[in-house]
C-alpha cells in the first residue's frame, strides 16, 4: 500500500540554518555517530473520539517526558486517525493519511483489522497502546538492539513558516524511505461530544506533517518543510527516520529540536 505524504519534499542547496540545538546536531549530521546504541520510535494510533485512548495518550505523554529528562533515543509520536470522526467528535488533529499509515502496518503485519489505541515500536511489533507494561518491555528491548544505521541531522526554522533540514546516513539501505515528522507538544482539547464528552485531553508529540522521500544513491538529503498555519512553532520538533518500504521496519531514527 502506498501512503500519501503531506505535501512534497523540496530540495535546496546551500547551508542549512541552525539554532543553538541544531548547531550540535549539525556536527552529527556531518559525521554520524557509529556507536551501536539502540533507539525506539513509538507510534501511537489514537483518536480524541475513542474512550479507550486517553490512558494510552497519558502513557505516551509520560514517555515523552522521560525521553527529554533522560536524554535517551526514545521518540514517541501520536498519529490521530480519522475513522472515529463520524462518531460524535471531530478530532482536530486527525487525518485520513494517518489512517492509511495504520492500514499499511496492518498489511505488513498480515492483520485484517485496525484499532485504537494501537502502539507500534520501530515498525516491528504492535500491541494495545494502553498496555504500559508491554510497552515498556518492548521499548526496553528496542533500546538494547544493535543499530545498523545512524542518521545525522541539522534543522532549524529559517523564516516564519519554513523548516530547513539536512540528514546524512552512515550507510545507504536499499528499498527504504527517509521520513520526516513535524510534531507538536503541549496541546489540549476540551471534548464536548462523543465518547470522551466532558474530558480535557492533553497531547504530546502530535504528528502535524509527514514528508517522505525514497532514498537513492546519495546518503545526504536536504529539504524544506512548510509549517502548517495552526501550529505553535515554539512547541515543534523534527523527527527523522528510515523505514523499509516493504516490511515497514524502522532501522534508524533521530530527533532535532527547532
Amino acid at each position: 500500500m502506498v501512503i500519501v505524504a503531506v505535501g512534497a519534499v523540496i530540495f535546496f542547496g546551500g547551508t542549512v540554518p541552525h539554532n543553538s540545538n541544531s548547531e550540535k546536531l549539525g556536527q552529527e549530521e556531518d559525521t554520524p555517530d557509529t556507536a551501536t546504541v539502540g533507539f525506539a520510535l513509538v507510534e501511537l494510533f489514537t483518536s480524541e473520539g475513542c474512550s479507550s485512548c486517553p490512558p494510552a495518550e497519558k502513557f505516551l505523554n509520560r514517555l515523552a517526558g522521560e525521553a527529554e529528562e533522560k536524554g535517551i533515543a526514545l521518540f514517541p509520536v501520536a498519529f490521530h486517525v480519522d475513522y472515529w470522526d463520524r462518531l460524535g467528535w471531530k478530532d482536530r488533529f486527525s487525518s485520513s493519511m494517518w489512517s492509511d499509515r495504520q492500514r499499511a502496518y496492518a498489511e505488513a503485519f498480515r492483520s485484517e483489522s485496525i484499532y485504537t489505541p494501537q502502539m507500534i515500536v520501530n515498525g516491528s511489533v504492535e500491541f494495545t497502546g494502553s498496555n504500559e507494561s508491554r510497552g515498556r518491555n518492548e521499548i526496553a528491548k528496542a533500546l538494547t538492539m544493535p543499530v545498523s544505521l545512524k542518521i545525522g541531522i541539522s534543522a532549524g526554522i529559517d523564516s516564519v513558516d519554513v523548516v530547513r533540514y539536512a540528514c546524512t546516513l552512515d550507510t545507504l539501505p536499499s528499498n527504504a524511505d527517509l521520513i520526516l515528522l513535524l510534531v507538536e507538544s503541549n496541546l489540549t482539547s476540551d471534548v464536548s461530544r462523543g465518547e470522551n464528552k466532558g474530558k480535557k485531553l492533553d497531547h504530546a508529540n502530535v504528528v502535524r506533517l509527514l514528508e517522505r522521500t525514497s532514498l537513492g544513491e546519495a546518503n545526504r538529503v536536504e529539504g524544506r518543510l512548510v509549517i502548517p498555519d495552526d501550529v505553535n512553532q515554539e512547541e515543534l520538533a523534527l523527527i527523522a527516520f528510515v523505514q523499509d518500504q516493504k516490511t515497514m521496519k524502522i532501522i534508524g531514527a533521530v530527533r532535532s529540536e527547532l
